[in-house]
């Protein structure tokens, strides 16, 4: 699969986690009482933003990076300024920075995460396996 068809399809699986993410403040129940799901969302959002920019990096690579950034977001909430208070106040900034320091949101970052490294093994090896078959 060539890089544009690469880039394509993490565009699309983007996009359907994006939607699913503005829908998530809808759900309820059992799991969400435990991880939020907006989290696990989140930080797969992330990585597949950087599975985009970064499309010739392997999958281990882009996880960790992607693992990094939610957790330097999440701790940058302890930091607070008047400045960068007022951005979190905002719709775009608590959804891109985050409102407060939550230790359950670093499992959930984890697991959106381990998702993603599936999802991208499953992508990767259907393709090779089509590769194989022409």
């Amino acid at each position: 699969m060539n890089r544009i068809t690469k880039r394509l399809l993490y565009l699309i699986i983007l996009i359907i986690i994006i939607l699913l993410g503005l829908y998530s403040g809808k759900l309820t129940g059992k799991i969400t009482e435990i991880i939020d799901l907006k989290d696990v969302l989140w930080a797969m959002m992330v990585y597949f933003i950087f599975r985009i920019v970064f499309i010739d990096w392997p999958i281990r690579k882009v996880a960790v990076s992607g693992l990094i950034f939610s957790i330097v977001i999440e701790v940058s909430q302890l930091y607070h300024e008047d400045w960068i208070d007022r951005l979190r106040s905002t719709f775009l900034g608590g959804i891109i920075l985050g409102t407060g320091f939550v230790w359950g949101d670093l499992l959930a970052y984890s697991i959106g995460i381990v998702v993603c490294i599936l999802i991208d093994y499953f992508i990767s090896n259907f393709m090779k396996n089509q590769r194989g078959r022409n």
